[in-house]
Formats: structure tokens, sequence, C-alpha cells
């Protein structure tokens, strides 16, 4: 059971992570074309190594993360 302690830490890492994304790759300068492309490019490249497809290009299947997914941290960052 997560304590208020440790919800608020994990809490702020997710935020770090987030922030850091957005200043790197174009937020900065309130380029939201960029990073919308940054996000778009990071989230296929992460379906693709994780072999977490959701469908192909005439048929959407969508997939939720599960707990068992969760042996490797990447699949929390397909929910970012």
């Amino acid at each position: 059971i997560l304590t208020i302690v440790s919800f608020s830490l994990i809490l702020a890492l997710v935020l770090q992570i987030i922030k850091e994304s957005q200043q790197q790759h174009g937020l900065r300068h309130g380029d939201f074309q960029r990073y919308r492309g940054y996000c778009s490019r990071r989230q296929r490249r992460l379906r693709k190594t994780l072999n977490f497809k959701m469908g192909n290009r005439h048929k959407f299947t969508g997939k939720k993360v599960t707990e068992d997914l969760l042996t490797d941290n990447r699949y929390l960052l397909l929910v970012l």
C-alpha cells in the first residue's frame, strides 16, 4: 500500500521526467508541434521495442498496461 509520502515522491519524479522532456524538446520556446512530434516518435519507438503494438494500419486493437507487464519500467512511459 502506498503511503502519502511515497505517492508524493513518485508523483514528483513523474512530473520531473515530464517537465525535462518538455523543456528539451520544444516547449521552452513554445514550439508545441515539435514537442508533439517528439512524443509521437518516442511512443512509437517504445511500442516497437516492447512489441506492444496496437493493431495494424486498418484496425485498431487497444491494449491495456496491466500489472503483469510492469516488470519493465518502459511500460510506465507508455502511459505518460
